[in-house]
């Protein structure tokens, strides 16, 4: 409801317009944040594909006795990796009408100013959502995304997990494609063949969850200590943290406070998302954040120094400026060219309630 105005207090009063503009449609980017902190984005990247190559197995030592003859093995330990460059585009044009309009005191936000901040805040937001969620959102994307090699296959028997079901870089993901054994991954004794390019799919419903009800808000804890010690027994390192939905977060943290024990604050000391201002509950040294852009019911287990966003040019977003004179058009262009790669899918944790 408003105060009711009078004609002559309407012709002769104009509107106050505040010049300032809200934005509510600003969100939380962690992943974004985690990969320029840790140096994660790197430039001038050159070449026709990002070829690279993978240790997948160990060789075997023998015994032997005085005299006894020996056979002299010759063995590749090395599988080759290979990813496209890929690019996308935003353009927006300012017409010569426009800039004459938009100018001087009466203009609320100044668009030739403006512009160009502006679709440098909307072209990152399209690249984490590439990043996070590939072809399962831009159909013909050619940046890779984690839902690109994160598919799952058959449930692990025992286990609150699945094994992997996808192709990387040219490479298969599923236990056991390139020989040895899988016994329990990721916790049992697994040969080095069988599971080096095997990401941690964790079901968020599995029945052999401890709790009676079988989801992520009563198991999460279980959920993340499984994730954090396969990665650690299958490649002696810890993530650097788990990312998961709003949802998902809202629910962990309602089940601490359910059991009167809050741990939510801005990351633990010497946290990376301390460091970078998120909330956060920490488990066992991992920090669990939120973050908008993900799958539904999906988080993920991130080691930074195994990925990295690579850019063609010498900066994230090549910025173009034309003029198009037939129309009075200036056009304002957007590019990225570049690749995201991860060095393998090993590094990668994901959490999702599958139905196998």
């Amino acid at each position: 409801m408003a105060l009711s105005i009078s004609p002559r207090v309407d012709y002769l009063t104009i509107n106050k317009t505040l010049k300032q503009v809200t934005e509510p449609i600003v969100r939380n980017r962690p992943i974004y944040a985690m990969l320029t902190e840790k140096q994660r984005i790197m430039y001038n990247q050159g070449a026709k594909a990002l070829d690279w190559l993978v240790r997948y197995r160990r060789n075997e030592p023998t015994d032997f006795d005085d005299l006894e003859g020996t056979t002299i093995d010759r063995m590749n330990r090395h599988k080759k990796c290979s990813l496209g460059y890929g690019a996308f585009r935003m353009t927006e044009g300012l017409t010569l009408i426009e800039r004459e309009i938009n100018k001087g005191p009466e203009a609320i936000v100044s668009l030739a100013a403006s512009l160009m901040n502006l679709m440098g805040e909307d072209i990152v937001d399209g690249l984490l959502e590439r990043l996070t969620q590939g072809t399962s959102l831009h159909t013909t994307t050619d940046i890779i995304g984690f839902e690109d090699f994160l598919t799952a296959g058959s449930a692990i028997s025992g286990t609150i997990g699945y094994d992997a079901n996808d192709t990387y870089a040219g490479l298969t993901t599923g236990l056991e494609d390139y020989g040895g054994t899988a016994t329990s991954f990721p916790l049992g004794e697994c040969s080095y063949e069988s599971t080096f390019f095997t990401p941690i799919l964790i079901d968020s419903s599995s029945t052999n969850l401890t709790a009676d009800t079988k989801d992520w808000q009563n198991n999460f804890e279980q959920i993340c200590s499984y994730g954090i010690q396969g990665m650690n027994n299958m490649q002696s390192i810890t993530p650097d943290v788990f990312v998961v939905t709003p949802t998902m977060y809202y629910q962990a943290s309602q089940a601490l406070q359910a059991r009167t024990r809050v741990n939510i604050d801005r990351g633990s000391a010497g946290s990376l998302a301390a460091k970078l201002g998120f909330n956060s509950i920490n488990h066992e040294g991992v920090d669990i954040v939120a973050s908008s852009g993900m799958p539904a019911n999906t988080g993920y287990g991130l080691c930074f120094d195994k990925m990295s966003v690579r850019c063609l040019r010498d900066q994230l977003f090549t910025k173009e400026k034309e003029t198009d004179l037939t129309v009075y058009s200036e056009i304002f262009d957007l590019c990225f060219l570049g690749q995201f790669r991860i060095e393998s899918p090993a590094y990668m944790i994901k959490i999702y309630p599958y139905s196998g």
